[in-house]
């Protein structure tokens, strides 16, 4: 499947392609054996350091996609969306461990050059591409456990949606995503997704508001959308006046 290439320019965003590929029925055997390959690449990776960040992160953002999305679109798409995005940072198992473990340090940046700063992000970004090598690796595994052949049309749709995630979870409304897509090559669910994931990667060391200021009005401002987000941030913060998701603070909301 050609990521780039199957994203056409001229896209309608009330076409999003995501409702399409995310309409199929999970093979529920095929499904958990290739996710308890990945978890144990994620728990083999860092036990004792990133990889239960990575763990809870995959379940947390699983969780909000599910309950946020379900408020506007087909319960089972939203389950098949949400049960892919909870392995859309796979990809940086391939990194060196400690490159993820500073992130929980906010590490002071200043003395790099521009040239540098970009540099690091670029690196940092290639876990959309890495993920998809660490997929392929689990598929071929699993198939092989399982004694499968070929994959069935559901278990391709299911894989295929998990390759897009992991692809374009990091794309940005302004361009400056890892593979550039335009705003109008994102549909709205993308949109969600790479929020939702944002918020959540930032939350251990920044309060709500300071958050959702940065990515509407801050430095962060065109990178996302801007109704998406207001829509999310009142979601969240409902969803935590009631509980917390599993190993993790209450989050400031000031």
């Amino acid at each position: 499947m050609n990521m780039i290439n199957d994203i056409t320019l001229e896209q309608n965003l009330s076409e999003d392609p995501l409702l399409t590929m995310a309409d199929f029925n999970m093979d529920a055997r095929f499904v958990d054996a290739l996710n308890k390959k990945l978890r144990k690449k994620i728990d083999s990776y860092d036990p004792d350091g990133f990889s239960p960040d990575l763990v809870r992160h995959h379940e947390h953002v699983a969780s909000q996609a599910e309950s946020f999305l379900v408020k506007f679109y087909p319960e089972r798409i939203v389950r098949n969306v949400a049960a892919v995005f909870g392995w859309h940072d796979i990809g940086k198992i391939m990194d060196d461990p400690k490159e993820w473990r500073v992130q929980k340090d906010k590490p002071d940046l200043s003395h790099l050059t521009e040239a540098q700063k970009l540099e690091r992000k670029i690196k940092r970004e290639m876990h959309t591409v890495n993920g998809l090598k660490v997929l392929d690796e689990a598929v071929a595994e699993t198939m092989a456990e399982l004694k499968i052949a070929s994959l069935s049309p559901d278990q391709q749709k299911y894989v295929d949606l998990k390759k897009y995630v992991i692809s374009f979870h990091h794309e940005r409304l302004d361009g400056s995503g890892p593979h550039k897509l335009t705003a109008i090559q994102q549909g709205p669910i993308l949109r969600a997704l790479a929020i939702m994931d944002t918020v959540n990667g930032k939350e251990k060391a920044n309060s709500l508001s300071q958050i959702f200021h940065d990515m509407s009005h801050g430095k962060h401002r065109g990178q996302f959308d801007l109704e998406t987000l207001m829509c999310y941030q009142e979601h969240y913060i409902q969803t935590y006046a009631h509980t917390a998701p599993s190993g993790l603070a209450n989050p400031h909301v000031s």
